[in-house]
């Protein structure tokens, strides 16, 4: 709206600073030369008269004369005897308007001694054509400047229109110019955060709904099958080993719509949430043990930085992450799992470290997409649904931090959550 507004501003602004020295040029150069030729000729024989009355009559009866002859037409006339100091520049039988503003003609009668005051004089149409067409270029000029704001406004308008059709039509790779001259404010900005987040919501919905279906059939083809299996054969060993198989077809299913329902949650929320300020070594020296208690594989708690770790997370949140970050480095690690603290002076640094064989370069972007696993097996072994290092994505983004993946001293694979520090007050 600013940009708008300083545009349009700057525009008439332009206008009105032109039209000042044309109506300058105008004025002095022709309407003035204009009013006063024309008022001296309408007056010329007002003064031929007076120089004639002159001729025969003293000057001030001459004058009595006039003041009576044209006291009722249309340029009254007054005599005064001249002097110098008020009208200083008018030579003997000049006549001329001293102040165009009083509409006022000056005669200096050819023996100098006396003036004649004709007038007011008032001009002719003519004249009233010129101040016609000097408001007609004023207003005239403004109409052009706002006429070619509007379509130059109508352009950008149009062509950003026209960008929202083809992506309403499906064309969800187009996007809104950013140039100057197709700049409409920020609205192009937005109008390609909006593209894109919709871009990439309907891109994830289509591949989670197929990875939902794929990941739904496995367990459900299990249970068919030991459904089938318990309708063919219903003795106890039978039995028993079915219904076991089919609590764990469940458990799966269970935990499979737990981290879809956690995943949609993180995808609806805002780009910020509330969050608190927390010391970040306080909070992780009082989650460690419970991280520890839970993991199978020998867990390691260093802490590298020593100083108030102060940032600002929705501990809940935090919580889940690191949890998923230490059971996926359960499914890899070999013999231990090291959690690290540690700070770059600007984030506060957690590190999780495994043995185990690491992820590839090239496949370091691609494990944060939900079902996403290098490990393509479907076995029990692997676990999870590749859920959990989206979800952890997701998190640490609300939180104002990233997540990072590299190599880890143990040999395996670090990950890293990058939180921002709280700065200090000098």
């Amino acid at each position: 709206m600013t940009r708008l507004f300083l545009s349009l501003f700057a525009g008439i602004s332009a206008a009105l600073v032109l039209l000042y020295f044309a109506l300058e040029a105008f004025t002095t150069h022709w309407y003035a030369d204009l009013a006063n030729e024309v008022a001296v000729g309408q007056a010329r024989g007002v003064s031929n008269v007076l120089e004639v009355f002159l001729r025969d009559y003293p000057a001030q009866e001459a004058g009595q004369i006039m003041e009576r002859a044209f006291g009722d037409s249309d340029i009254p006339v007054t005599m005064e005897r001249y002097e110098a100091a008020q009208v200083p520049l008018l030579a003997p039988g000049q006549m001329n308007a001293l102040n165009p503003d009083e509409f006022l003609l000056h005669y200096r009668t050819l023996d100098g001694q006396w003036r004649m005051i004709l007038g007011p004089v008032y001009l002719p149409p003519e004249v009233a054509v010129a101040e016609g067409v000097a408001l007609t270029l004023v207003f005239g000029c403004l109409g052009v400047v706002c006429l070619l704001w509007i379509w130059w406004l109508h352009r950008k308008i149009r062509g950003l229109e026209q960008n929202t059709l083809a992506f309403a039509s499906g064309n969800l790779d187009i996007r809104a110019p950013t140039g100057m001259r197709w700049r409409l404010g920020s609205l192009n900005d937005h109008f390609n955060t909006m593209a894109s987040r919709i871009s990439r919501l309907i891109f994830s919905h289509k591949s989670l709904t197929n990875a939902v279906a794929h990941e739904l059939r496995t367990p459900i083809f299990r249970m068919r099958f030991r459904l089938d299996t318990l309708e063919n054969d219903s003795s106890p060993p039978v039995r028993d080993e079915a219904l076991a198989g089919a609590r764990d077809d469940l458990d799966e299913l269970e935990n499979l719509v737990e981290e879809l329902l956690d995943h949609a949650r993180l995808e609806r929320l805002e780009s910020s949430l509330p969050l608190t300020e927390v010391d970040l070594r306080r909070w992780l020296t009082q989650l460690f043990p419970r991280l520890k208690h839970h993991s199978p594989v020998p867990l390691a708690l260093r802490v590298e930085y020593r100083d108030a770790c102060q940032v600002n997370i929705d501990a809940r949140l935090l919580a889940r992450a690191l949890d998923n970050l230490v059971r996926n480095a359960q499914t890899y690690a070999r013999q231990c799992i090291v959690l690290t603290l540690d700070s770059d002076g600007e984030h506060g640094l957690l590190h999780v470290d495994d043995d185990g064989l690491g992820v590839p370069l090239a496949e370091r972007e691609r494990i944060f997409e939900p079902f996403v696993r290098l490990d393509q097996s479907r076995t029990r072994a692997t676990g999870g649904h590749g859920l959990g290092l989206s979800i952890v994505r997701e998190a640490i983004r609300l939180m104002g931090g990233q997540i990072r993946v590299g190599d880890s001293p143990q040999g395996g694979a670090r990950f890293t959550l990058v939180l921002p520090m709280r700065q200090r007050t000098p």
